[in-house]
């Protein structure tokens, strides 16, 4: 817990001092700027229309219209988080590249060594490029699979479904730490374990912020932050992390 507030300060701190981490920052945000402009209509407009008039036409009369204007501000919020979701996988997987320079700098920095140069960044970037989008596919496949699993869960205990999309979230930015490391699915569980608490308290936070274009400045920010929790936190896994 104690890691989970003070990585708060310590992201803000790395944004003001190193101004390479903060120029790579907005990268992912105008990335996330232009697939607004792209779907962010439809995302946002469209299907939570669609959501509400599809309960408001199968619900119909006396007590059941009140019951129908609870279900339709109930699944509002849902779908509203939902789209949230999905539109940080979406700009998450096309800014990954560039989230993964982001997340091995800031862990250098982290651990009190010299950040690479950018050149070096991008060369880095270049040379990890199909591992990273490898890596980002199939941590989409698992998110979409317990993104799913939560959706189910979400219309019988919706406290545990957000929960879980809460988790998700931050399993998206610890990941590019897992992929640096190349840790197996045994080690990344191990981490969620001993990391539980704090992935979920900071995930929830987050989500809850995730409001249109705010978001945005949160994606690069999640990066960051979630780069140095597990950097703090990392002296629980083998030793195989420190090398």
């Amino acid at each position: 817990m104690k890691e989970m507030v003070s990585s708060l300060k310590d992201a803000f701190v790395i944004l003001q001092k190193d101004k390479w981490t903060l120029v790579l920052s907005f990268i992912p945000i105008l990335i996330g700027i232009s697939i607004y402009i792209l779907i962010g209509k439809w995302l946002y407009v469209d299907a939570l229309d669609w959501g509400t008039n599809l309960i408001e036409t199968k619900v119909q009369g006396g007590w059941l219209s009140a019951l129908s204007s609870i279900v339709v501000i109930l699944l509002s919020v849902f779908l509203f988080f939902i789209i949230n979701w999905t539109f940080v996988i979406l700009v998450s997987f096309v800014a990954a590249p560039f989230n993964d320079m982001i997340s091995r700098r800031v862990e250098k920095i982290t651990n009190g060594q010299q950040p690479p140069e950018l050149t070096e960044s991008f060369k880095i970037m270049f040379a990890r490029f199909g591992k990273t989008i490898l890596n980002e596919i199939k941590k989409i496949i698992f998110l979409v699979l317990l993104t799913i699993i939560g959706l189910g869960i979400s219309f019988v205990l919706p406290p545990v479904g957000f929960i879980i999309s809460a988790l998700l979230y931050a399993i998206n930015f610890v990941d590019y730490s897992w992929g640096r490391h190349d840790l197996r699915f045994g080690l990344c569980t191990q981490n969620i374990k001993n990391s539980l608490i704090p992935y979920t308290i900071s995930g929830a936070a987050f989500l809850l912020l995730s409001i249109p274009i705010l978001n945005l400045f949160i994606l690069p920010y999640s990066t960051i932050y979630y780069t140095i929790l597990f950097t703090k936190t990392q002296r629980v896994l083998p030793s195989k992390l420190t090398n």
